[in-house]
């Protein structure tokens, strides 16, 4: 740490620097250092209390009634069916669309969906599922910032820093109010990614590796998290670079590199297929990132959780105060603390324009960015930012306060108590407790058993997931109010005897005396495979709503249609 007695590297790696209070060294000094905390059992013991106090509502009460938690109950179901089916890598979800299906699971990234499918496959509940994701989630985001701070703090400064992120109003946002587990649970993966990349002391294969097990994770995670993460590191090694240290850089880029082609798998096929669905049907007007920056009241009131608009511009003003404050501590410092600083206030700027309506036109020159689709989700990171310039000032106040008089002590240390108090209060309120639980767009109720499951049966998101290009303009149509039955026939005499179905796999046992047409409710897409026997049956698209056609063969026969991997065949299913 910084008032340690002799050199170290600081943060980002960028110098090495003398400590700045090491020209106050006195007896006094050295002891008042003494009574920070430096074991590795404190500082765990501080983190694991602060994830499970965090985690405890949760768990105690239940999952709070807002957001999208019904969004993911409902995919969670038809993933982990598919891996109870033997389909390790989903792709298509069966349920979708009043059971029409839909490639949800070819676009949505998977980690978090892997993650809670382990509870659901050893029998436990939905809710007990997604609280194991969020315990997971709120455990990593604590060891991966300690781990980050660490590297230029103290083990008592860096675990006290880690604790506030973890417990940050952005970071619980999205885990109690929003309940988006995969955007949680990529942030959490940055501080992992930056340390790796930002540490002094790795070596070359050390850090190569770990930056591209890091980087895997967070593209699977969340790939417009990744985004996020990369415009940071771009920042922070550039900087890095300019002082002279473009061989960690290097590294880093090549652990990128080998992270990317670890996951693969995943967003190949995400970028190669994107074409394939009306993304209209969900990246509707009210979603575009213009009406979803901070700072705006867009008439009509366009924007996804368009009540929590007064909470993220407030948070992002109170995060850019005290990033100011703290590089204002920091400038006191010599040379090298002030250029650790310099490009961290510098990413916590282009974090709040890049949120703000300056930062649009960005959004529309850089297309990844946009696709975030929410401006307000880089609040996350810009308080991680926030943070990690805050154990760097309160390391470089430490090494002064036992100097100072007693006035001048209460002083500096009220201003940051007053701003902790101020954001545990906004915690608890998110959490669903306290006098504020009902302000700003927050709620406190519980998702009952029963409401879980009427939400999932019969409320709007069954009917809401990606459609076809394949289907024209009947993307616009509502599924959900369609009477026809599953297995309709259109000509001929057939007649079904059994119906089968799994996520990725139909199974239809069929009699017909002559070749019969038929209408699956279900729709085309690329890669849905039919045959009879070891006869492939040609699907066609039922034009204006997507369903599958089919001309069988006659006799006492079964046709089996199964997803058969990436849609390697054209846009067209005809």
């Amino acid at each position: 740490m910084f008032c340690s007695s002799g050199p170290m590297s600081f943060v980002l790696s960028f110098a090495v620097i003398q400590p700045s209070c090491r020209h106050h060294e006195t007896a006094f000094f050295r002891e008042a250092m003494k009574k920070q905390p430096s074991s590795r059992g404190f500082s765990t013991s501080i983190l694991l209390g602060t994830a499970i106090v965090v985690w405890l509502p949760m768990h105690l009460s239940g999952m709070i009634d807002n957001g999208d938690w019904h969004l993911h109950w409902f995919r969670l179901e038809g993933f982990s069916q598919s891996l109870v089916e033997g389909v390790w890598r989903p792709y298509w979800h069966a349920d979708a669309n009043s059971g029409y299906g839909a490639p949800t699971f070819l676009f949505y990234p998977p980690l978090s969906y892997y993650l809670a499918s382990i509870p659901i496959l050893l029998g436990s509940s939905m809710s007990t599922a997604w609280s194991a994701v969020y315990l997971t989630t709120i455990v990593v985001a604590a060891f991966g910032s300690y781990r980050l701070f660490r590297l230029w703090s103290g083990a008592g400064v860096s675990a006290a820093a880690s604790a506030l992120w973890t417990c940050s109003p952005p970071l619980l946002l999205k885990i109690y109010q929003i309940h988006m587990p995969a955007s949680a649970l990529a942030i959490a993966f940055i501080p992992w990614l930056l340390s790796a990349v930002m540490s002094s002391n790795q070596g070359r294969i050390n850090r190569i590796l770990t930056v591209a097990v890091t980087s895997a994770l967070l593209i699977l995670a969340h790939p417009m998290i990744a985004v996020q993460a990369s415009v940071i590191m771009a920042i922070l090694g550039a900087f890095r670079a300019l002082r002279g240290d473009a061989r960690a850089v290097l590294q880093a880029l090549a652990g990128g590199a080998l992270g990317s082609l670890l996951s693969i798998w995943y967003w190949l096929p995400l970028l190669l297929f994107r074409d394939l669905v009306q993304w209209e049907f969900l990246l509707n007007p009210a979603w575009l990132w213009e009406y979803n920056v901070l700072f705006s009241r867009p008439e009509p009131p366009y924007g996804a959780f368009h009540d929590f608009r007064a909470l993220f511009d407030g948070l992002a003003v109170v995060g850019f105060v005290i990033a100011i404050s703290c590089y204002a501590v920091v400038l006191s410092g010599g040379e090298g603390i002030k250029g650790t600083g310099a490009p961290l206030l510098i990413a916590v700027v282009v974090c709040l324009y890049i949120m703000s309506p300056a930062g649009v036109w960005l959004a529309e020159l850089f297309p990844p960015m946009g696709y975030l689709m929410f401006a307000w989700r880089w609040l996350g990171v810009m308080w991680l930012l926030v943070l990690w310039l805050l154990a760097l000032a309160v390391e470089m106040l430490w090494c002064r306060l036992t100097l100072w008089s007693r006035r001048r002590r209460i002083l500096a240390l009220s201003v940051p108590a007053v701003a902790i108090a101020g954001m545990v209060i906004v915690s608890l309120a998110i959490v669903g407790f306290g006098p504020l639980s009902e302000n700003w767009g927050l709620v406190s109720q519980r998702v009952s058993e029963s409401r879980a499951e009427r939400a999932i049966r019969d409320e709007i998101w069954p009917t809401l997931e990606m459609r076809p290009t394949s289907m024209g303009d009947g993307w616009k149509k509502d599924l959900h109010k369609d009477p026809m039955p599953y297995v309709w026939v259109r000509s001929g005499d057939l007649k079904v005897r059994l119906v089968g179905r799994a996520q990725h796999r139909i199974v239809i046992d069929y009699e017909a005396e002559r070749t019969s047409t038929i209408r699956i409710k279900h729709l085309n897409f690329p890669s849905w495979k039919a045959r009879v026997g070891e006869k492939t049956v040609r699907i066609e698209t039922e034009e204006g709503s997507g369903a599958m056609i089919l001309r069988v063969p006659p006799g006492s026969k079964r046709l089996v249609l199964s997803y058969e991997g990436w849609p390697w065949i054209s846009k067209s299913s005809d």
